[in-house]
């Protein structure tokens, strides 16, 4: 049974947003040569520990649905406690004792029976095709160091709201850039430094194939063999 663990902060706590999942675990072997050229990682502290994660997270993705639920729909959203069946949860929610906010994300291409909802809305001019989101970011985990104190005036409750809200959209910006860098690219595995929030950061994806032809179905853009998505993570050090 799919599970989720959500804890939030209250003073001197950790703000822990763990969607997880005691679906089995299906070994994946990454190519690690530097001859693979859809590779481009580099190396940051703790990498060890989110490429564990996140690779057990792609191994979810990556077992042929039995239950009718594809893709992003299958990360679980009902309340529970059993976040310790990802292999590697438990390295990455630890970061937060050395001031990292880490997050992680399914993020697929839309598939085609959600892009035709739009088909009418652009025939009568509502929607331009510019604005219709090309991919799908599904959040599995959020885990972040408390930010709140009861010292606070009500004023800088919402002033860290605020900080907060522009630093989980410039997150989801930098996540989007991904995505696309990486399809453009044709990788299959990738990292690199950036910036979050003004704070320094690193990004990891992986890429995520179909294992099952019923996938096609749905992406009929897709060629096989080509990613349908990619999971990734995002590690910020001094986060808000």
């Amino acid at each position: 049974m799919s599970t989720v663990l959500v804890t939030l902060g209250v003073a001197g706590s950790v703000v822990a947003v763990a969607l997880a999942t005691s679906a089995p675990i299906v070994k994946f072997d990454d190519p690690k040569t530097d001859k693979d050229k859809t590779i481009k990682k580099v190396s940051f502290a703790h990498d060890s520990e989110v490429d564990t994660y996140l690779t057990s997270v792609r191994s979810f993705m990556l077992v042929p649905p039995r239950d009718g639920r594809f893709g992003a729909s299958r990360v679980p959203t009902l309340h529970g406690v059993a976040h310790s069946t990802i292999p590697g949860f438990d390295a990455v929610s630890k970061l937060v004792n050395e001031n990292y906010t880490v997050a992680s994300y399914v993020v697929g291409k839309m598939p085609d029976e959600w892009l035709h909802r739009y088909d009418e809305a652009i025939k009568n001019g509502q929607v331009k095709q510019s604005d219709i989101p090309k991919y799908r970011a599904t959040m599995v985990h959020w885990n972040q160091p408390a930010t709140q104190t009861t010292s606070q005036t009500a004023q800088q409750r919402v002033a860290n709201g605020r900080n907060y809200n522009e630093f989980r959209k410039d997150m989801m910006t930098k996540i989007m850039a991904t995505q696309d860098k990486c399809l453009q690219e044709g990788l299959s595995e990738y990292s690199d430094s950036i910036q979050v929030g003004a704070k320094p950061s690193w990004i990891m994806a992986k890429s995520v194939v179909a294992s099952d032809k019923s996938c096609y179905s749905c992406h009929t853009n897709i060629k096989q063999g080509e990613p349908i998505g990619y999971v990734m993570a995002v590690l910020v050090k001094n986060s808000p």
